[in-house]
């Protein structure tokens, strides 16, 4: 599994600008691509802060997609090296080793973002390439460390996305936004922690 060839079929959908070459998309884009990455990472904290695992399992999937995103915006694809995610199977998803351990990890998100916003703002395009890894990294870790299927998770998040999609492109309202046609399908989460060993309390 590819993150980004996942995620640039969906761009390519929608019609997002991404680059071939290292570069600098217009500013609506990247301020566009920022704007994702705070929404996404802020509801990954909430979800982390409120023990909701169906919520942080999704909260991964999408901090990883729109991060993914902002790599393809600006050409970066050649520079950096993401993890292929994986099923833990040896244990079920719960919260012993990060309530032991990594109950900090809100503010490790929020910091990644923070110092990925600052290569931004500089314009500093191999710096933006090497926190956007980070924060990559740092996120898929998050389900390991939580015993997430993240490579089943990530599947049903990219089918739900692609099938938003009706003759190869997606559908938009008057106002320039993605709108969900009859076809779509929204991800079940829950079933796939389920079939992992997730039992709610």
């Amino acid at each position: 599994m590819d993150l980004l060839s996942d995620v640039e079929t969906f761009n390519r959908a929608a019609d997002v600008l991404l680059l071939n070459e290292p570069g600098w998309p217009p500013h609506p884009d990247i301020d566009l691509a920022l704007a994702l990455i705070d929404e996404e990472a802020g509801e990954l904290c909430d979800a982390l802060n409120a023990r909701d695992m169906i919520e942080v399992a999704d909260g991964i999937a999408d901090l990883l997609y729109v991060t993914a995103g902002l790599i393809l915006r600006i050409g970066g694809r050649a520079l950096v090296d993401l993890p292929n995610l994986v099923n833990i199977t040896h244990r079920a998803p719960g919260w012993d080793v990060y309530d032991s351990e990594f109950t900090d990890y809100p503010e490790k998100i929020e910091s990644a973002v923070a110092n990925l916003k600052y290569a931004v703002e500089r314009r500093e395009h191999h710096l933006t390439c090497n926190y956007a890894e980070i924060l990559v990294l740092s996120v898929a870790a998050l389900g390991s460390i939580l015993a997430l299927p993240m490579e089943a998770v990530w599947r049903s998040v990219q089918a739900s996305n692609l099938s938003k999609i009706v003759g190869g492109k997606v559908l938009r309202n008057d106002a320039n936004k993605i709108v969900k046609p009859p076809t779509y399908m929204p991800p079940d989460i829950p079933k796939v922690l389920a079939l992992y060993g997730w039992r709610a309390a």
